[in-house]
């Protein structure tokens, strides 16, 4: 008899619970597969469950990219409640809630999408341009969980061209024992899904959902990790093809800008509204202090309204992040200091939404990012002018002056346009996926520091904790993927 593997369980289900007023939907049934999405009405709702599934706490509602930021060496971890401190020191098992929540977030957003895609070709009320709208999103919502869990459990393409294990690529809601692809499939099958997703949608359906500029900004991140040459020829094409009629937030508006959600810049952003507040969940209190707002007035120079915060501060920027950021930078004013706990905390992500401390809507894909995407292929395709052009973009908007060929030269501008990554993405969680899919090792100066153990100095380009581990359950109940477990973490 076959076994229920996690990820069918997890995939054999469309929920729909929690969908709310910011889509403007009617409450439906929830639909048990996509035998039920008998119309464009109820395939429409379910693409919707899709985005509420990329809300979860254990994706993008925080614990994703959390990880990711304690994974880098761009935060420390605090002494309050000392979560994500496995990350951080790099010490988790195959039994670690964290990344096991995540892998079976990721996964039920992909069964959700799967049900849509699996069932539109029997739809046939709404119009075309409707309902291709709708399969566009569920293709561009596939690849973007798949994506971010071959991110997250297998090692950078370029560690071996992708021949290693990535994760299986789930296409039938179907309880199976589907083994794991290679990484080189899963990036194929991600940029199959995203390029057939941007020729289908055309409509304008706002940043809070899946949109053909979205898609074109996604392939320019996805081309950018794989990583070969023709690879950064594609970053380059598909920012210029996002950036066209979009412009960079004023160095004006800039701060401004991170305190309210539906950014000018934003390709696609995660809605989150006033009642999905989580209270001490909220993605930002990972990294609020508990602070009054006497105490925010007095001490705390932001465009924003003063909030009460009783976040942990659990994840507070290294002191090597610090140095990096100029006192005319203004992302520099995201970092400040908080008296009573005598150290510096990060407020990027304060109140986007209603004021609600920690709570935001995450900035899936923006612009900023895509210019970087394509500064880093163009100078590793040699095109040193464009290279500097867009690095400079991301500099003057900060208020940092230009880097001309006299101040740094053409053998070393990569490393200042991954620098200005940093910078301009941190807290993002971007940066440790940064360093490893260009084969840097991560260094911290700041080992040891508050919490963190001091068993994770040094993580090297290609050591097995890179790749996190694949979910021992998911091991024991699914026969197609025995021996698959990454290296490190036993069978």
């Amino acid at each position: 008899m076959k076994k229920i593997i996690l990820s069918a369980a997890v995939l054999g289900t469309v929920f729909l619970a929690g969908c709310t007023d910011k889509l403007e939907l009617e409450p439906e049934q929830s639909l048990s597969n996509e035998q039920a999405l008998n119309s464009f009405a109820k395939a429409q709702t379910a693409i919707y469950g899709s985005y509420d599934g990329f809300q979860a706490l254990a994706y993008y509602g925080r614990d994703f990219p959390v990880m990711a930021d304690a994974n880098s060496d761009d935060i420390v971890i605090g002494q309050n409640s000392g979560r994500f401190l496995r990350d951080n020191d790099f010490q988790y098992s195959a039994e670690y809630a964290t990344s096991t929540g995540f892998w079976n977030a990721a996964y039920a957003v992909i069964g959700r999408a799967n049900n849509v895609i699996n069932a539109m070709p029997n739809i046939t009320d709404g119009s075309e341009e409707q309902r291709n709208q709708v399969l566009g999103e569920a293709l561009f919502i596939r690849a973007l969980a798949h994506f971010d869990l071959v991110r997250r459990f297998a090692q950078p393409y370029s560690l071996d061209n992708g021949a290693g294990l990535g994760v299986p690529y789930i296409t039938v809601t179907e309880i199976g024992e589907p083994s794991r692809n290679t990484v080189a499939e899963v990036y194929n099958l991600v940029i199959a899904d995203l390029e057939r997703a941007e020729t289908l949608m055309t409509q304008d359906v706002g940043k809070f959902r899946a949109n053909k500029k979205a898609a074109q900004a996604l392939l320019s991140r996805v081309h950018l990790y794989r990583g070969t040459a023709a690879d950064n020829q594609k970053v380059v094409d598909w920012a210029n093809a996002a950036e066209t009629g979009m412009s960079l937030v004023s160095n004006a508006d800039y701060l401004a800008d991170w305190f309210s959600d539906g950014s000018a810049e934003s390709f696609f952003e995660l809605k989150f509204v006033a009642d999905e507040n989580r209270g001490a969940d909220n993605y930002g209190y990972i990294y609020l202090p508990t602070v009054t707002t006497d105490v925010f007035a007095a001490n705390i120079d932001l465009p924003t309204t003063m909030v009460n915060s009783n976040g942990y501060g659990d994840l507070r920027p290294s002191n090597e992040l610090i140095g990096l950021l100029d006192e005319n930078d203004i992302r520099r004013n995201f970092i400040q200091f908080v008296p009573g706990w005598d150290d510096d905390f990060q407020f990027k992500f304060l109140n986007q939404v209603a004021d609600i401390a920690g709570l935001i809507s995450p900035r899936i894909l923006r612009l900023s990012e895509v210019v970087l995407n394509r500064a880093e292929a163009n100078a590793k395709l040699g095109n040193f002018i464009q290279a500097r052009a867009d690095l400079n973009r991301i500099r003057t908007r900060a208020g940092l002056p230009e880097l001309t060929l006299e101040l740094v030269g053409n053998d070393n501008l990569l490393m200042e346009i991954l620098e200005e990554r940093r910078r301009e993405l941190m807290f993002e969680g971007h940066r440790f996926y940064d360093l490893m899919r260009n084969g840097m090792d991560l260094i911290r100066e700041d080992c040891g520091a508050i919490a963190t153990s001091g068993g994770a100095c040094r993580i090297n380009s290609g050591d097995t904790r890179v790749a996190y581990p694949i979910p021992q359950r998911e091991i024991d109940a699914n026969p197609g993927m025995a021996g698959q477990q990454n290296p490190g973490y036993g069978g």
